[in-house]
């Protein structure tokens, strides 16, 4: 992509003002959506925290994908009608 962020940043550069931030946060944007890169995986490449990253590509306004994994219980219902809960115990 032309114009591509430069990643890790150079050691001791922490802040990413105009210009720099803009190209970074299109970057990470690219990566995220055409790229199917996780977070996490962007965190690993940009030596950022996971706030940072999320920051930048909330602010170029990327569509999050939901969280990974199946999300619907192992068993045919629930999972509290899976695993009854035990009755109460006297005090």
């Amino acid at each position: 992509m032309p114009g591509q962020f430069t990643w890790p940043l150079p050691a001791g550069k922490r802040l990413l003002p105009g210009p720099e931030r803009d190209r970074a946060a299109a970057d990470l944007r690219q990566r995220y959506e055409n790229g199917k890169a996780p977070i996490r995986e962007l965190i690993a490449l940009t030596g950022r925290s996971y706030g940072f990253v999320y920051g930048l590509l909330a602010e170029s306004g990327a569509a999050f994908r939901p969280r990974g994994g199946d999300q619907r219980s192992k068993h045919h219902g629930t999972a509290r009608s899976a695993f009854p809960t035990p009755a109460r115990l006297p005090r």
